[in-house]
């Protein structure tokens, strides 16, 4: 039985993003933030409570390897056949925005830095017509483009800069998930051996013990931790993303393996 994490100590972030959403002066927001703070929670509750409202909501996800194809992380919304790159650009904005008269469309990216200049484009486009709202996330210290930056940096969205949970709310988290008060001896360790969040690979950050062309953010934060004399622990998911697993197989053991890393470390 698969634990729920609920979403804790983020009530005043909660309320910066639905005012953006609601605010009629800005086009959104970007959520920005270290690996593994909860931009993507975050942000998938968000495009949540913004359909529960009665908007339509639209995600995606940049990647590495989408992004070395033209509209990668939009092909859903891309129309078969069409050849014509204006053509192409016009149908992805009009899929994506696409709704009954009065609705808002919420348009989600995930890791948006990571799509490809035609991907870019569209959201740029989206966002200077005012045809949806977008909710956005940016890694820290990944390469920004350009064009990425001009969405914020022309006052066009808000910019929401996540930090990640005191051990207070980590403690609360525990106690929520599962279901009693957690001892204050293992709160501290598990808040302290996973700050600032448990660290994931997926197969477009494909990580194994220091090889050629791992994942560089796994391994700086690794070189790091270890030079600190801590304990190093981190899981390949190789499937499906940063969003998590792709089928429910990968779904399963990742869940077994964070359920077996908490009894390991709250119970040893």
């Amino acid at each position: 039985m698969g634990l729920s994490w609920p979403l804790t100590g983020r009530r005043e972030e909660v309320r910066t993003i639905e005012a953006a959403i609601l605010a009629s002066d800005v086009s959104g927001i970007v959520i920005c933030g270290a690996a593994g703070v909860g931009k993507s929670r975050i942000a998938r509750d968000a495009l949540s409570a913004a359909v529960s409202r009665g908007c339509e909501g639209r995600w995606a996800v940049g990647t590495s390897v989408a992004k070395t194809m033209p509209l990668g992380a939009l092909t859903a919304w891309a129309h078969s056949g069409v050849t014509d790159t204006a053509q192409l650009v016009r149908g992805v904005i009009e899929s994506l925005t696409a709704a009954p008269a009065g609705t808002t469309v919420v348009v989600g990216v995930d890791d948006v830095h990571l799509l490809d200049d035609l991907s870019i484009f569209v959201v740029q486009q989206i966002v200077q017509r005012g045809a949806a709202k977008v909710i956005l996330t940016v890694r820290d210290g990944d390469p920004i483009p350009a064009a990425v930056q001009e969405i914020w940096q022309g006052g066009q969205c808000d910019r929401l800069d996540l930090q990640p949970l005191s051990i207070d709310e980590s403690s609360t988290l525990l106690s929520a998930t599962l279901g009693g008060s957690v001892d204050p001896d293992a709160a501290q360790r598990l808040w302290t051996l996973t700050r600032p969040a448990a660290l994931s690979a997926g197969a477009d950050h494909h990580v194994h013990q220091r090889r050629p062309g791992a994942s560089r953010h796994a391994c700086k934060m690794t070189a790091a931790l270890e030079a600190a004399g801590h304990e190093v622990l981190y899981y390949e998911n190789t499937e499906g993303g940063h969003s998590g697993a792709a089928n429910n197989a990968q779904l399963a053991f990742e869940t077994a393996v964070t359920h077996e890393f908490l009894l390991q470390t709250l119970f040893q």
